[in-house]
């Protein structure tokens, strides 16, 4: 058996993951971590938020991150994030990295859901620079990376975890990593054709938690970009824009948000996005699938300087923003759903820990813009410390996981699997958008219990269909879950709308749980 034997076992190499495996490694504990893939939403973090000004304080941030989650989150997390937010600009400026300021201090920005000016950045790449720093001093402290990494199944005995299996992608075998703690920091998922992230992110660590005995929640909650460029190529966008002028129109030149509001800027990013997708279902769709987005009477100026980062991507793609209207649609984003953690970042499993998007609870119905990197920082560092705490404290030797079988193959080509990945992707898109129904979830729901039957009875013929396999594996727990919780949340709340249940209804002022038993 190839073996890796390690304190501390972090799997995921984003911002959080790395966050953790750096914070773990101030404590002098032996810590790994596996990366899936060199592609990490971490890297498109503009700014985060934090309770740095004058104006601002913890009380505020926590009450906004609680009410722009539409009470559905945990107050005890909301408040964590909001107390420990400065802690991490301090941080940073530690490693000599420097925020944007001007005379008054931090420049600040303000994003949507929030009371005040409070998102602190490094230019529009603060992701990309402090995850380089962050990686950079973790290897120095004497973290392995292993990259081409993916996990496969967390390994426990007693409601305690001691490893993981693991499929090394490049050298195409499977191994495992014997740890006293583990550390779950892969993101989140790519859940429908058109979703934001990468298809890599096969939702692996909401998978491996539940089969090991921890608990999901809020899973009926999918953010959703409103206006994500789909032509003429896919790419990111800013709502702010639309607060500098921007224009939406249908394929008949109608500005038909106009109808419920003054202006396409006023408009929150949940009911934009419903908006849209309404707009697109009657048949008013442009001949991509989307609506017009048309920021050509947006001065120059304020685009080239204001939004230079978008500007120079669209014209990287030979698009240029300021003369020519671009098709967009909503598209799933980021997820809301996730393993169940406390303060602490604590599973229900012993030894096992999480940080990042793939923990729930934090946001609740909605997220509130800048707080999905503050997430990061401030959980990726609790969860660190919290696992070496644990990992010094566990005199458990490390196991040996000689009863592990190898892996027994069939027929079943890579090629299958990935059909049935986008067969799933294309059921979530259709029945599982910003605006639901009983009769469309409830559909869902009999397809993928199909699929995942289907899906049983087939045997992979080698490595690369054994790790489709898992990938299909993982997506179906997180997409059953999500449309469970859907047909059971009867009522319209943050990001979550029934068009057959259009208000909101304090009896649903909770959050759903699921276990393994449940899928």
């Amino acid at each position: 058996m190839n073996s890796v034997y390690t304190d501390i076992l972090i799997a995921g190499a984003g911002l959080a993951g790395i966050k953790a495996a750096y914070s773990a490694s101030l404590c002098g504990l032996k810590v790994a971590v596996i990366s899936k893939s060199s592609i990490a939403a971490s890297n498109y973090i503009l700014g985060f938020n934090a309770a740095v000004s004058e104006n601002d304080s913890t009380a505020l941030f926590c009450e906004d991150t609680v009410k722009g989650g539409k009470y559905i989150g945990k107050q005890e997390l909301a408040f964590t994030l909001a107390k420990n937010s400065a802690d991490e600009v301090k941080n940073i400026e530690h490693l000599g990295l420097k925020f944007d300021k001007n005379e008054k201090g931090y420049n600040l920005l303000r994003p949507l859901g929030c009371s005040t000016e409070r998102l602190v950045h490094i230019e529009n790449h603060t992701g990309k620079t402090t995850l380089e720093r962050y990686k950079e001093e973790a290897v120095k402290n004497g973290v392995k990376i292993i990259d081409n990494a993916m996990l496969c199944d967390l390994i426990t005995k007693d409601n305690k975890v001691i490893g993981a299996s693991v499929f090394d992608l490049q050298n195409e075998i499977k191994f495992y990593i014997c740890a006293k703690a583990v550390v779950l920091a892969c993101g989140g998922i790519h859940i429908e054709s058109e979703s934001t992230y990468a298809p890599c992110m096969t939702g692996d660590g909401y998978g491996a938690a539940l089969r090991a005995g921890a608990y999901l929640t809020d899973m009926e909650f999918i953010q959703f970009e409103p206006c994500r460029c789909i032509f003429p190529q896919k790419l990111g966008i800013s709502t702010t824009l639309l607060s500098h002028g921007g224009k939406i129109t249908n394929k008949n030149g109608e500005r038909f948000l106009l109808k419920e509001y003054s202006s396409e800027g006023e408009i929150p990013k949940d009911s934009l996005a419903k908006l849209i997708y309404a707009e697109i279902k009657k048949g008013n769709g442009t001949p991509h699938g989307g609506v017009y987005l048309d920021l050509t009477d947006i001065p120059e100026k304020e685009i080239k300087k204001g939004h230079i980062l978008y500007y120079k991507r669209f014209l990287g793609a030979g698009i240029d923003i300021t003369k020519e209207k671009i098709e967009v649609a909503p598209c799933a984003h980021s997820f809301m759903g996730g393993v169940v953690v406390d303060e602490k970042c604590r599973t229900s499993v012993n030894g096992l820990f999480a940080a990042g998007e793939v923990t729930g609870g934090l946001h609740g119905a909605n997220r509130v813009g800048g707080n999905a990197g503050t997430e990061v920082y401030v959980f990726g560092t609790i969860a660190g410390k919290s696992a070496a705490e644990y990992a010094k404290n566990c005199s458990v030797p490390h196991p040996s996981f000689s009863e592990e079988q190898t892996s027994v193959y069939g027929n079943a080509q890579k090629d299958f699997f990935e059909n049935i990945k986008k067969t799933i992707y294309e059921n979530m898109s259709n029945y599982m958008g910003p605006l639901r129904t009983e009769k469309e979830l409830v559909l869902l729901k009999t397809k993928l219990k199909e699929i995942s039957e289907q899906i049983r009875d087939y045997t992979p013929a080698d490595f690369k269909a054994e790790v489709s396999k898992k990938e299909c594996e993982n997506m179906l727990v997180v997409c059953t879950c999500c449309v469970k919780a859907a047909i059971k949340r009867k009522e319209s709340r943050g990001v979550h709308s029934r068009k057959d249940y259009p208000n909101t209804d304090d009896k649903y002022l909770l959050s759903f749980i699921f276990s393994k038993d449940d899928i």
